[in-house]
């Protein structure tokens, strides 16, 4: 279990982490390279991690954010970065996140029960029912990829169940 102690530590190796950035940047060193190591990156995303394990989503999300910007073609950011505007109930950057990770994803098949989900709950959190619907008719009607989640899906049918007796 993180102790408060951890979390400030690893708050402070996040600030110096960010500090280096900085001065990699004022240094010239090019924005197309890396800014930061693999190790570096994870080591951030622990910290992030971390703290939406601690229902701290506003700090976890500015991390996630901010990793979005060093490595933009890793799919964990996006994800994370929304689920926590989701969670602050930041709805319309939530659906934003998502599309960033659609960009990302190969093919035009999204089957990521756990993305289709979260676009749902954004939806109706909008007070966007019917599109909330739409989504999920869209996503139960595609053959699903082996290994999603079960269990996820299900849900998505009971959610569709329910809603298309409210909506239609």
């Amino acid at each position: 279990m993180t102790t408060e102690i951890d979390n400030a530590n690893r708050v402070e190796a996040l600030r110096t982490l960010i500090e280096i950035a900085n001065d990699r940047k004022a240094r010239g060193k090019s924005p197309d390279g890396p800014w930061f190591s693999v190790n570096e990156i994870e080591a951030m995303y622990k910290v992030g991690h971390d703290l939406f394990e601690q229902a701290q989503w506003r700090k976890a999300q500015t991390i996630f954010s901010m990793l979005r910007m060093f490595d933009a073609t890793d799919t964990r950011f996006p994800l994370a970065e929304g689920i926590c505007h989701k969670l602050l109930k930041q709805y319309g950057n939530a659906l934003r996140s998502f599309a960033r990770l659609v960009e990302l994803m190969p093919g035009s098949d999204i089957d990521d029960p756990k993305l289709v989900m979260n676009v749902a709950e954004c939806l109706i959190g909008l007070g966007d029912k019917a599109q909330a619907l739409a989504v999920l008719k869209q996503a139960l009607s595609r053959k699903r990829a082996p290994g999603n989640d079960a269990g996820l899906w299900q849900r998505a049918l009971q959610w569709y169940s329910m809603m298309i007796k409210g909506v239609a």
